[in-house]
């Protein structure tokens, strides 16, 4: 649905395998929070008015408009929490992965899939942070339920950018359907939608059963990370016992604390 899961998966792998090379041992318990936090938010952006019929009497005569735009209203304001829950949750998992993983492959220069798996952090958070395309769900005034989702997997084009000082920068995809592939000019928009990692999705609630079908999907991605969640709470317990906690964050400049 949202694919953060590996945000969870990573986070299990760093306290269980590499706990030694924690810097600031409250960082686990900080995700742990944030874990919790989108869990929570998450269950309630799906339970509590999304699937509400529009003809209940909470939603007539609002000073919010119709019963529409109330309903709209409230599962928006739900949807922006937990999107807010995600883009913190990606920070601190992003900082846990850095600081743990991440130093100790380059201990034992071992760089294999180290870009993809740094970049499965900072990539969503800029876009996030920078462009307005926050993981999670929108309602939309026309009847249309958005899902912006982690793209998963390769792009099935290649793109590239290349440029000198003093030059406009030059985007291009290839056509490797040519001998030898050549490069295909686009302009900068096509670009930065062609390589973007945070997708949308949009489905049509016109018919209202179709928001059903929505919370059952999304449900089921809630319910494997509740699962993962817990076993990051015993990981932890298991780990992190003999840390001093009370140690500030430091580092807070670096590229991947955005």
């Amino acid at each position: 649905m949202l694919n953060i899961r590996f945000a969870f998966d990573d986070a299990i792998r760093a306290v269980t395998l590499f706990s030694d090379e924690l810097r600031i041992p409250s960082l686990p318990a900080a995700v742990l929070l944030m874990q919790g936090d989108v869990i929570n938010h998450y269950r309630h952006a799906l339970n509590h008015y999304l699937t509400i019929s529009l003809s209940a009497p909470f939603l007539q005569n609002s000073s919010l408009g119709t019963p529409y735009q109330k309903w709209v209203r409230v599962n928006n304001d739900n949807f922006e929490l937990l999107a807010f829950a995600i883009q913190n949750l990606l920070r601190y998992s992003s900082r846990l992965f850095h600081e743990t993983e991440h130093l100790a492959m380059i201990r034992e220069r071992n760089f294999t899939g180290h870009a993809e798996r740094s970049n499965a952090y900072t990539s969503p958070i800029v876009e996030s942070s920078f462009r307005g395309a926050k993981i999670g769900f929108e309602v939309l005034p026309d009847e249309e339920f958005l899902i912006r989702h982690i793209r998963q997997g390769p792009l099935k084009e290649r793109f590239g950018q290349r440029g000198s000082p003093g030059t406009p920068m030059i985007y291009f995809r290839m056509d490797d359907t040519q001998t030898p592939p050549r490069e295909i000019e686009i302009d900068p928009t096509e670009y930065q939608a062609s390589t973007a990692v945070i997708w949308e999705r949009r489905v049509s609630i016109h018919d209202r059963s179709n928001l059903f079908a929505i919370q059952d999907e999304a449900q089921k991605e809630l319910d494997l990370l509740d699962g993962l969640h817990f076993t990051y709470v015993t990981a932890c317990g298991e780990s992190l016992m003999e840390l001093n906690p009370y140690q500030k964050f430091e580092e807070m400049n670096e590229s991947y604390w955005i």
